[in-house]
């Protein structure tokens, strides 16, 4: 019998998996290319490089069913500071440029086209890079909050001194 049709996404990104499937089963899986795109025993295939693999799922009978499967390259790491206080601003940096910035939580950091995170309120979110092709890296965000207001006497005479104090 032929084996059935692969499924699964056609694409990889590199450093991260996807995993096809054969209804079939008892088939064994192999690339065409493992240096772009290796697939294990399971149909999970590791993105190595950028390129082009066809992987391949073969039963006994020696028949086979093909899918071709592109491997993108990944943005680098995004570089910068993680932290930032409520109101102001951090910039956040990805090397290989040519993608969007994108918050998971906007009432805590909003990011604008050029990596700059703007803390909105204290919390965490995280901060996705992500290329045309899909592949993304991300940053985990903390906004803390602005620390108390400092009470105290604030106007003193030479020579002379105040206690300051927070409101904590």
């Amino acid at each position: 019998p032929l084996p059935g049709a692969i499924s699964g996404p056609s694409t990889v990104c590199q450093g991260s998996n996807i995993t096809l499937s054969d209804g079939t089963g008892g088939g064994t899986w192999s690339s065409s290319a493992a240096g772009i795109a290796s697939v294990n025993a399971f149909g999970v295939v590791s993105g190595m490089s950028p390129g082009n693999a066809l992987i391949t799922y073969t039963v006994s009978t020696g028949c086979r069913a093909t899918m071709p499967v592109t491997g993108n390259v990944a943005p680098g790491a995004i570089s910068g500071a993680p932290n930032v206080c409520v109101s102001a601003q951090t910039f956040l940096n990805d090397a290989g440029g040519g993608g969007g910035w994108s918050s998971s939580n906007g009432g805590v950091a909003t990011v604008n086209p050029s990596g700059v995170v703007t803390g909105i309120a204290a919390g965490n979110a995280i901060i996705t890079y992500q290329l045309s092709t899909g592949c993304q890296s991300i940053q985990p965000v903390t906004v803390n909050p602005l620390p108390s207001v400092i009470l105290g006497t604030l106007e003193i005479c030479e020579a002379t001194s105040t206690s300051l104090s927070d409101a904590d």
